[in-house]
């Protein structure tokens, strides 16, 4: 995909956050993400943290130990560990750090990632995620880069989708929510909406804002981007218009995922997918045959009525 420029403004672009380097032979990289999934108990915030693992070619082949130390910050608290396959076991060290630890060691050779769930006060901000891999490859314990992840390079926005059902060369309608978790406020707001080949745009409406949004900009053939110059108030519902293919048929993936910025770096929500089918055909009445098919029916339900007649007529005294 083509680089997306969003427009602000203040008129800047969001980069994309720079991809982990690949490990030397000698190293263990680590990397971290962390999406907020929405309000939890208490008035507190969910938050799904993803680690990943990759080790340089000698490291993976000479892994002896290996753990995780996460330090979250004072007020967060941690839930449970929700990839297969788990850490053997997680346990808890003062000043709030998580030590996730495997005593089956997993292939380090290609990424490698686990996932764990903590909830936060919905009115923190400032705050950030600290940690580090720990290893062993035969000599003395190892340490790979420490990974820290301010509270404002979190993706905290979530999205929804509604679409109807289509049929070829029809309009489609598709409803957008987007909600906001975030510890301070949405400086730059956009959504990229990806459809297959031959879906086109027709117009777009936005729920109480509707200057808000602009025409959408084709980034690539089957990509529209959707951008906001003022933010609006969350959460924030709008709608846009498709036109499907004359000729399309059968079952419909898009994906689509929104994108903002607060003081810190691009964020992106995970990408969603919808996936929907036509609707189911019905049989067609030839044109001038619907009169003898409504005799046939009347003649039909008559016989019924008269043999029900019959029934209760025999069992009366």
């Amino acid at each position: 995909m083509k680089p997306w420029h969003l427009m602000s403004a203040s008129c800047f672009l969001l980069a994309s956050a720079l991809a982990t380097a690949a490990p030397g032979p000698d190293d263990l990289v680590m990397g971290r993400n962390a999406q907020v999934l929405g309000n939890g108990a208490n008035g507190r915030y969910q938050l799904e943290v993803t680690v990943t693992l990759e080790a340089g070619s000698d490291v993976a082949a000479g892994l002896t130990a290996l753990l995780v130390e996460e330090t979250l910050p004072t007020g967060w608290v941690y839930e449970s560990v929700v990839s297969h396959p788990a850490p053997s076991g997680v346990n808890t060290l003062p000043g709030n750090t998580c030590r996730f630890v495997w005593a089956t060691l997993p292939n380090l050779s290609t990424p490698f990632s686990f996932a764990y769930r903590l909830n936060y006060p919905s009115g923190a901000s400032g705050r950030a995620i600290v940690g580090k891999a720990l290893y062993q490859t035969g000599g003395g314990q190892l340490e790979s880069n420490t990974v820290t992840t301010p509270q404002n390079a979190i993706s905290c926005l979530t999205m929804t989708r509604l679409v109807a059902n289509h049929d070829p060369g029809r309009e489609v309608t598709v409803q957008v929510t987007l909600d906001n978790f975030c510890g301070e406020p949405v400086a730059a707001l956009a959504v990229e909406e990806s459809w297959p080949p031959g879906w086109t745009y027709v117009s777009s409406a936005a729920a109480g804002l509707q200057d808000g949004i602009n025409a959408p900009k084709l980034d690539d053939e089957d990509t529209f981007q959707f951008y906001w110059v003022s933010i609006p108030s969350f959460p924030y519902t709008f709608t846009y218009v498709v036109r499907a293919p004359e000729t399309g048929s059968g079952t419909v993936t898009m994906t689509g995922q929104s994108i903002a910025r607060l003081s810190g770096p691009e964020l992106r929500t995970p990408l969603l997918s919808s996936v929907f089918d036509p609707p189911p055909l019905t049989p067609a009445i030839p044109v001038g045959a619907s009169a003898p098919i409504l005799l046939a029916l009347a003649a039909v339900l008559t016989l019924l009525a008269i043999g029900r007649l019959a029934r209760a007529s025999k069992r009366r005294p």
